[in-house]
């Protein structure tokens, strides 16, 4: 498998989409992408051409792709997609039930959302020969869930964020349920302070619940830059896997992304290989092998057999 941070195709990656096309944020790493047998993403946007800004969140940045970019996701060969993150909600209920829509018509898979909080814990799930694979998806950072013309639209949370309508949580009941169905999980967790290149405790704490509840990997994303990678209890934490495509061109942090390969054996992942991407105009590149050790070696992250 192999995963990637945050996708953001819309605000000024949108330029460079309408000047060079779809594929264009893919052409340089779409060859290491369609090796594998699944390639995991957080789309950090609705995807739509409906819904009008949610104004009650009050937040100043508001996303929305145009539905085309599915087709250049579909050319660079990814296959499933984390929707649990602050921006998903961002255009209303219409938005991401399109979202929604429009990824299960171009084959894609997906988790994190749902009209109730039980939705959004289904997982996205892959079966590879004997083996079956499943995603879930975490949102930690606001907001997490919308209210609109009597409808309801969740953000797989933590934590009670709507206490009169979210019931008590018992995240370890879950992910327990979820390890007994499926022979590998994978959770997705959209947390923490942005712009900031080590985890805060909080973050680690719960991120290792999440292995210790027996989730055998975390991808985390949401600060925009690279944070660290733990082997923890023989599972694997990638505390922030950064940028993917993004136009936070103002700086070589929000400019790099991590790219990573996890091996699996049977029920637990035995080898990972992380390597460095960089972002130049909305297109993603992976670096040569002697900065990206430099960057890793920097960030005092490295690979190899579990």
């Amino acid at each position: 498998s192999i995963a990637g941070g945050d996708i953001m195709l819309t605000r000024g990656a949108n330029k460079y989409i309408r000047d060079f096309g779809v594929d264009y944020p893919f052409l340089s790493i779409r060859e290491e992408i369609i090796k594998h047998d699944i390639a995991f993403a957080n789309l950090e946007s609705p995807v739509s051409h409906r819904g009008s800004i949610y104004s009650p969140f009050k937040k100043g940045i508001y996303f929305k792709a145009d539905p085309e970019v599915l087709e250049g996701l579909k050319f660079a060969g990814f296959d499933v997609f984390s929707l649990a993150n602050n921006h998903v909600l961002d255009w209303g209920i219409d938005a991401v039930s399109d979202t929604m829509e429009l990824l299960d018509k171009s084959g894609f898979r997906y988790s994190g959302v749902g009209e109730t909080r039980e939705e959004a814990l289904k997982p996205a799930v892959f079966y590879m020969k004997d083996t079956s694979v499943a995603f879930v998806s975490f949102n930690d950072i606001y907001p997490f869930v919308i209210n609109q013309s009597g409808k309801t639209m969740w953000t797989l949370t933590f934590k009670r964020s709507e206490p009169e309508i979210d019931p008590e949580i018992d995240l370890e009941k879950e992910i327990k349920e979820l390890k007994s169905k499926y022979d590998i999980v994978i959770a997705s967790v959209h947390s923490g302070i942005e712009y900031v290149p080590e985890p805060e405790s909080e973050k680690v704490k719960k991120m290792r619940e999440l292995i210790d509840y027996g989730v055998d990997v975390v991808l985390g994303g949401g600060p925009h830059v690279i944070q660290g990678i733990e082997v923890y209890k023989g599972g694997i934490i990638a505390y922030s896997l950064g940028n993917f495509i993004f136009d936070q061109d103002w700086s070589k942090e929000t400019s790099l992304g991590l790219f990573l390969e996890i091996s699996f054996l049977g029920e637990k992942p035995v080898y990972f290989n992380p390597s460095v991407l960089t972002i130049d105009k909305a297109q993603a590149k992976l670096i040569n092998n002697g900065e990206s050790e430099f960057i890793l070696t920097y960030l005092n992250i490295t690979g190899g057999d579990l």
